[in-house]
Parts: structure tokens; C-alpha cells; sequence
């Protein structure tokens, strides 16, 4: 599922117990990331904020990661929350992006693999080209 806001686009992928996109962890995403465009005059561009948790809106009710920064959202479901993020964020980048995910399993890739995912990737603001352009 890809849908889209003002700030960023959001790609989930299928969870593998219920055959669905998992709207518990969408809207985690969603609300990180207007949690963020809130924050932005306060907070310097490296913020970062991780965390996880319950799922109480997933019918399992699903452990979650999440990872939320000015460079990326993303949530991990049916992972434990001392799960290390930085191979999950290799793996949805390879899972969401151009790249095979399966070459990551086994070369440093997640202990856990997620049942689901969902990421959000800043959308270019209106008129930030021509600012670079004129910088």
C-alpha cells in the first residue's frame, strides 16, 4: 500500500499473519511523522527518536519498533524492542527501495525479519529547489 501527505509518502508492506496492510503501524507512521513537522522549529536536523511498544490497534496486538528521524519513519512490526534497528533500516530500505531485500538476509541483515513494515520518506517541499538553486 503507497499513499501520500503533505510531507511524506508512506509505503506498508502486506503483514504476514493477517494478509493486510496493518493500519495500527500506518497510523504509528503517520502520527511520527506530524509528531516531527511539530517539532522541527525545536529540534536540530539530526534529531532522532526510537522507541517501541505495543501494537494494541493490530489484532495481535504486535511488539513494534519505530525509528523516527527528519530522514525517515519507519515501523517494524512483530519485533522486540531491543531489537538492533540498524539492519531492519538496511532491510526496508532494500525491501522498499530498487534493491533485492533477500540479499541482506544472511550479510548482516535483521535477526528478526519483520511480519510487516511501514515507512515514510520526506516529500520534497514546493519551492526547495529553487532555494538550493539560489543558495
Amino acid at each position: 500500500m503507497i499513499w501520500a501527505d503533505d510531507t511524506h509518502e508512506y509505503s506498508c508492506s502486506t503483514c504476514r499473519h493477517s494478509g493486510a496492510p496493518c493500519p495500527a503501524a500506518a497510523q504509528l507512521a503517520e502520527r511520527l511523522a506530524a509528531a516531527l513537522r511539530l517539532s522541527a522549529p525545536f529540534t536540530a536536523e539530526d534529531f532522532e527518536v526510537t522507541g517501541s511498544g505495543r501494537l494494541t490497534g493490530c489484532a495481535r496486538s504486535c511488539a513494534a519498533l519505530y525509528v523516527a528521524s527528519t530522514r525517515a519513519v519507519r515501523v517494524y512490526c512483530d519485533v522486540d524492542g531491543d531489537a538492533d534497528p540498524a539492519p531492519l533500516a538496511r532491510f526496508a530500505a532494500a525491501f522498499f527501495g530498487p534493491g533485492a531485500a533477500g540479499a541482506l538476509l544472511g550479510r548482516g541483515g535483521p535477526e528478526q525479519i519483520p511480519c510487516a513494515m511501514v515507512q515514510a520518506l520526506p516529500r520534497a517541499r514546493p519551492g526547495a529547489a529553487a532555494q538550493m538553486a539560489g543558495a
